[in-house]
């Protein structure tokens, strides 16, 4: 805080713009062009962010839904602030499972089992509630099983590729 005329003014935080572009109302809103979102991003990675910030800032997200622009600085943000995975771990798609705004069926399960047939690693991450109660536990198809470790994690094998 700085004085002025003895009276104290707040400073703003250097991630309110960012909250200030996406917040403005149905007509007074924009996207957040590659660089923003890539600032924007880079500090709710590094922790920069108040926790009031982020919740205000995903959900204004989630309103208005990414633009590729956004996307693409998302990405690259993740890119330069991400802790590599251990040498050992290795998939050739890193696929993301969230629950989006609309609920739809899990179509995306044929996707997965067609490139692990096709010798492909993926990776799958999510939340749970995207698909009903256990289902990834109970999926069986072809030579394909699922199974949940104890973590709580979900995988897919196969004898000759790994989901």
């Amino acid at each position: 805080m700085t004085e002025s005329n003895g009276i104290p003014v707040p400073t703003e935080h250097p991630f309110a713009p960012y909250i200030r572009i996406l917040g403005k109302g149905k007509t007074g809103t924009r996207s957040l062009s590659f660089e923003e979102a890539y600032n924007a991003f880079s500090m709710v990675l590094r922790g920069d962010v108040e926790p009031l910030q982020l919740g205000a800032f995903l959900m204004l997200l989630r309103v208005k839904e990414e633009t590729p622009e956004e996307l693409a600085g998302f990405v690259q943000a993740c890119r330069q602030n991400m802790i590599m995975p251990p040498a050992g771990l290795h998939a050739d798609l890193d696929w993301s499972c969230y629950a989006g705004k609309k609920h739809q069926h899990p179509w995306f399960i044929l996707s997965l089992l067609l490139l692990a047939q096709a010798g492909h690693r993926v990776f799958i991450h999510g939340s749970r509630g995207i698909l009903p109660a256990g289902s990834m536990r109970r999926m069986h198809c072809g030579n394909y099983s699922c199974r949940s470790p104890p973590t709580g994690r979900t995988s897919v094998s196969s004898s000759s590729a790994h989901i």
